[in-house]
């Protein structure tokens, strides 16, 4: 299974078994595209964007080791005593979040008026995956 991405199945709101993300790949231009096999013929590469959402694996992991993905829910906890506060792991590109111009990824607070950060190693011990986006209280 490749580890650097999963996706979401935006219509049957559910994510890609490894059988079906074994045969999804982005093309060069970053577009999400599908082999879809038909016997006896194979139908090469279609575009299915509309059926797919691509996240990506930021290249850090939780406290409990599982590996955060674009879209994740995740409390983070800091200070003492410790703050806990939840945060939607997004990718920034020279986008501006209050009055500064971020790029990587990134924690968005959910809370109106909450700190957001950059998604470094600094709060790697701090951070557990609560959920996605996607979960009916998500988001």
């Amino acid at each position: 299974m490749n580890s650097g991405f999963r996706a979401w199945n935006k219509k049957e709101k559910r994510y890609a078994t490894k059988d079906e993300l074994a045969q999804i790949f982005l093309g060069s231009n970053g577009d999400v595209r599908i082999l879809r096999y038909n016997t006896p013929v194979i139908n090469f590469a279609r575009l299915c964007s509309d059926e797919f959402e691509i996240e990506f694996w930021t290249g850090r992991k939780d406290m409990d080791g599982k590996k955060i993905y674009e879209c994740d829910r995740i409390r983070l906890s800091y200070g003492i005593p410790p703050i806990y506060d939840t945060l939607i792991v997004e990718y920034a590109d020279d986008e501006y979040v209050g009055d500064k111009s971020v790029s990587g990824w990134w924690m968005r607070n959910t809370r109106k008026n909450g700190c957001s950060a950059s998604l470094c190693k600094t709060y790697e011990q701090g951070i557990l995956i609560v959920g996605t986006i996607h979960d009916k209280d998500g988001g």
